[in-house]
This record gives structure tokens, sequence and C-alpha cells, in this order.
């Protein structure tokens, strides 16, 4: 009986493990092809008209919540897309990269110095694929070894790009294709990110991908062909290469055969998964070097994908911005598929039983704006704008002045509507060494006030400390002022943490003019400090009243 059932557990084991790998298996890819556009946010990419783009969405899913690898520009985060790993194991760290000026060795090379591309992958282990790559930004070629291809051009116009892939894909019938295309990220730098020139050259892009698509399937070769479409960092005003979210999260989109449908990724991804998922798709070993894992919530096939029950609309936008106003803001939403737009003004998550958007919206008061847009169930991400009114000020002036290294504008840097970075030395902030801050306001004019909000830098490795008290007095005439609310140091460290901090004093609505703040310094690096008894830094940058 003991043998029985043992035997029994054994012949059950191996039972749960073939189903297993029949679920887990997926059927070999007949061609794939990798659409690479460059610079494209995750703002970008909800703003955009890219009907072409939805289309592939509509066939397979997308994922809002890829991350770039660091640093967050487009040489090694194509080289991650493209071989599989970060940085630190394929060595490419910069824009340009060659092998003869890089300065990471690639944690392994082929016999030409070369580390292992997907390209090189598909051609060890399907020999008689056709394989090609085409591109508007030289530097790619440089990246992986040519050898693996049977095509591979670099063509200096993303419309040819797409023309030439186009053909040779269909007369060849190709297995796999890379076809890129850099004119996001050349509008970003001219334009800006988020600029109107900026959308286009992404819908400009979404075109060209239509053409591809009506191209293969007059050829009868679109129901067939997996799509996958990648960028490698969004941007921040001019450029990118920073830590920002807006830099670091992107879209990722893959349609076709064996993918989910209609559906949203909500597992985490980035750029080095890129090639283990078309390894996977065409039933190929990756190498041990790779640290790229397989998009399993992609993959109808996976248990994984029955968590993405969610389908995608476009994010809501705004003509307003977050910031701070001197004056009424007027805040109208807009998405790209007229979806009812919903909203809250707490800093609270909308739903579907939220104020619903229908005519502009007028706020004089600050306010924390949640919106999103909701369709059929389904929803999208929310879009926050942080709106901080502050009365105008006739003058200002400090008792004491910031320190000379850190006197930014003077006190005008106070009220000049502009928040300071983390960054203690980035031009944005008054530095009282030992001192505290003595601020007066003369309003011009008797002034409603209920809220006043002060931005506060801590940064204790550099002797950097969040004020021992604040404190606000009102008066009427200038001369006499009386105290309406304060801080204690127990109840700023409650609220403040390391990095930039506003500190948001409220009270019962009083009439003044004038108003003197008075922030405390700590004035010695406490005990245990690494500086104890030396003279602490104060770090104030904006003030804000309402």
């Amino acid at each position: 009986m003991r043998n029985f059932h043992k035997n029994y557990l054994v012949i059950s084991i191996l039972l749960l493990s073939i189903i297993s790998c029949q679920q887990e298996k997926h059927e070999k890819a007949d061609r794939i092809i990798l659409i690479g556009i460059d610079g494209v946010s995750l703002s970008g990419f909800e703003k955009a008209k890219t009907p072409n783009i939805n289309k592939l969405i509509k066939n397979g899913a997308v994922s809002l919540k890829t991350r770039a690898v660091m640093p967050t520009i487009s040489g090694p985060n194509w080289a991650s897309h493209l071989l599989g790993a970060g940085p630190e194991q394929h060595g490419i760290t910069i824009n340009g990269w060659t092998k003869a000026n890089g300065t990471v060795i690639p944690s392994i090379q082929d016999i030409d110095g070369y580390f292992p591309s997907v390209f090189q992958l598909i051609r060890e282990q399907l020999p008689k694929a056709k394989i090609g790559a085409f591109y508007d930004w030289s530097p790619l070629g440089d990246m992986y070894n040519k050898k693996h291809l049977d095509k591979d051009e670099y063509i200096d116009n993303y419309i040819e790009v797409f023309k030439k892939s186009t053909t040779w894909i269909i007369e060849n019938k190709a297995d796999f294709a890379f076809i890129y295309a850099g004119l996001p990220d050349t509008k970003g730098h001219s334009y800006k990110w988020e600029s109107d020139e900026y959308i286009k050259a992404i819908e400009d892009v979404d075109v060209q991908i239509g053409f591809l698509m009506d191209e293969l399937s007059k050829a009868n070769m679109f129901d067939e062909t997996n799509f996958i479409v990648v960028t490698d960092h969004g941007g921040v005003g001019y450029g990118h290469g920073g830590l920002s979210m807006a830099e670091i999260e992107i879209p990722w989109i893959i349609s076709g055969p064996g993918i989910i449908k209609d559906k949203t990724i909500k597992q985490v991804n980035n750029v080095e998964n890129t090639s283990s998922t078309i390894a996977y798709m065409f039933g190929l070993k990756q190498p041990y070097e790779w640290t790229g894992k397989v998009v399993k919530g992609a993959f109808s096939s996976f248990e994984d994908s029955k968590n993405n029950t969610m389908g995608y609309i476009n994010q809501p936008f705004s003509n307003a911005k977050s910031g701070i106003f001197q004056d009424i803001q007027k805040v109208d939403f807009y998405n790209n598929d007229s979806s009812p737009i919903y909203y809250t003004v707490d800093g609270s998550v909308p739903d579907s039983s939220s104020l619903k958007y229908e005519n502009t919206l007028s706020f004089d008061k600050s306010v924390s704006i949640n919106a999103i847009s909701i369709k059929n169930g389904i929803k999208s991400r929310i879009l926050n704008l942080d709106i901080e009114i502050s009365y105008p000020v006739k003058s200002a002036r400090l008792k004491k002045q910031a320190a000379k290294e850190y006197s930014a504008q003077g006190v005008a840097t106070l009220f000049d509507l502009e928040i300071g970075t983390n960054y203690f030395k980035d031009g944005q902030w008054l530095g009282f060494h030992e001192n505290d801050m003595v601020l007066n306001i003369d309003f011009a004019e008797s002034k409603n006030i209920n809220s006043v909000k002060i931005s506060c830098l801590k940064n204790e490795y550099s002797y950097i400390f969040a004020p021992q008290s604040i404190e606000i007095f009102a008066s009427e005439n200038g001369t006499d002022y009386e105290l309406v609310k304060s801080m204690t140091k127990a109840e700023i460290d409650e609220v403040t943490f390391s990095g930039l901090n506003l500190v948001v004093l409220q009270f019962q609505a009083i009439n003044s003019r004038y108003l003197k703040l008075v922030a405390k310094n700590i004035g010695k690096c406490p005990a245990g400090h690494r500086a104890e008894g030396e003279k602490a830094w104060l770090f104030v940058d904006e003030v804000m009243v309402n």
C-alpha cells in the first residue's frame, strides 16, 4: 500500500509538471518586428493621436510601468533592448559607444569583441532565419555584431527607414526585423518634451507604422506577425539623462498571436526584458549573461496574464500645469477618445462617483486635482495637478541676509514662483548659516489669509536641517504683530524628510496686510551628528501665502 501511495504521488507530481509546462508553452512566432521610437515619454505617448499603435494595443497589450536603465540616454537603453542586459553587463554606457572607446568591459564577448545580441541569438539557434535592422541613428550599428544580420542599413530619414524595411520584410518573408525612428527625440531636444512639435513627431511616426501594417496586410503577412513597440527614455524640458520618473518610466507594447488582447500589463517591466521576450517567442535559449526576463504577463499561456484584466484608455490631459501662480487658474481637461473624465480636488483618487468634468473649472485657492478617464469600467492613469495660489507681494525684507555662497537672487528668491530641487547648490535656495530666517512681507493691501507654505530643504549629511520652529505673525499696520500660528520641532519633524519639503501652516482665516515669518535655525549640528557642535544650515526657498 505504501508503494502505491508513493507511486501515486510521483505520478501526480509529474502530471502537474506536464500541465504546468503545457500552460506556459508558447507557439513559436512566425515573425517578430521590433519597432523602436526614440524618446517617447508616457505623457507624450498618451497625448499623441496614434490610431495605428492603438490598433496594435487592441490586438495585444501595453505596459505603462516599463523602466529605462541608468543613465536615461539612448545608447545604454537601446543596447539593453537589443542585448538583453543592463550597462553593467553589456558595457555600453554612453551615446556613440564603440569597442574602441568603451570603458566597461562586457561580461562576455564574442571573438569580435561584442556582447551577445538578440540578432546573434536568432542566427545561432535559427540559422536560416532572415534578420534585418533599419535605423536613422548611426550609433545603433556599433552596438552589435553585424555579421549575424542579412541586412543592416543606416538611412538618414525615418520615412525611408520604414519604406525600405517594409519592402525588405515582405520580399524576404523576414523572420525578425528591427526598425528604429529617432524623430520624437530630435523634436524634444529642439522644442521641448511635450511641446506640440514633439507630440506631432510621435504622430508622424505612427503614420509610418500604419504604412508598415497596411503593406503587411496586403501581403497577407499581418495576422501572423508579432509586433513589439518600444522606446528608450522620456524627457524633461529640452533633455533627458536624469532621474525623474518623466525620464525613467516609458511605454512598452506587444501585439499579435499568443498575446492577451486589449489589456494593460500591470507587472513591472524594464528595457532588458525585450530581447528575453523575443527569445521566448522564438523558442530560443537565452545566454546566461543576459539579465532580462520574459514579460509573462503579456502571454495568454502564462498564469501571470490572468491578473491583467484591465483594458487601456488614454489618460486625460489639461491646459493647466502644476505650479505656483498669483492669479485665478482656469482648468480644462481633454482626452483622445472622448471618454468621460472624473476628478477630485482634495488629492483623493477619483472614480465614477467623483465629480464629472463638463465645463471649465476656476480656482483662486491652492488645490490638488486628480483626474481620470473611465469608459466601460476601464480606468486610465491618473492625471495630477498641484496648483498653488499665492498672493503677490509688494515688498519683502530679511532681518539677516542669507550666507553669500547661498544667496541666490536674495529675498526675491522666496517669491519667484519656482521651488528649488533636492540639490542645495542649484541656485534656488537661500542658506542661513546658524542664523534664523526672519522675513517681513507687505501685500500692499489687506488679504484674507488662512495658509502659509514654506519650502525647506533637509540634508543632514550636508549639515542642512529642518527649522527648529516656525512662527507666523500678522499685522494691519506693520508695527503691532500678533502670533497667529506656530509649529514646534516635533511637529516639523513629523512632516519633513530627507530632501525637499513643503511645510504647511493652516489657521483660522485672518485679514492682514503684513506678515512676519520666523523660521528658527537649529543652530549647531546635534549630538551624534558627524559634525557635532559645528554651525548648522537652514535652507529656505519659496514662501506661499493664501
